[in-house]
């Protein structure tokens, strides 16, 4: 299994975890996640910090990419 990985973005005035997520196929999906935390210098480590806690969830187990039927 490959290592999930993230970044933090900016849109709308917010941050933004972006995890990069892989299928059965190995192809990669990005999932984005909501921090609603406003986007400033100062709140970045704020961000980063919740993109850390997503990181270690995914590459635990506790969290998975969900696909739909389609």
């Amino acid at each position: 299994m490959k290592q999930i990985t993230g970044r933090l973005t900016e849109k709308n005035g917010k941050w933004y975890a972006v995890i990069n997520l892989y299928n059965a196929e190995g192809k990669r999906k990005e999932k984005w996640h909501a921090t609603n935390i406003q986007a400033t210098k100062r709140s970045e480590q704020a961000a980063m910090y919740q993109l850390l806690q997503l990181l270690d969830m995914y590459n635990k187990g506790e969290l998975q990419l969900q696909e739909n039927g389609t």
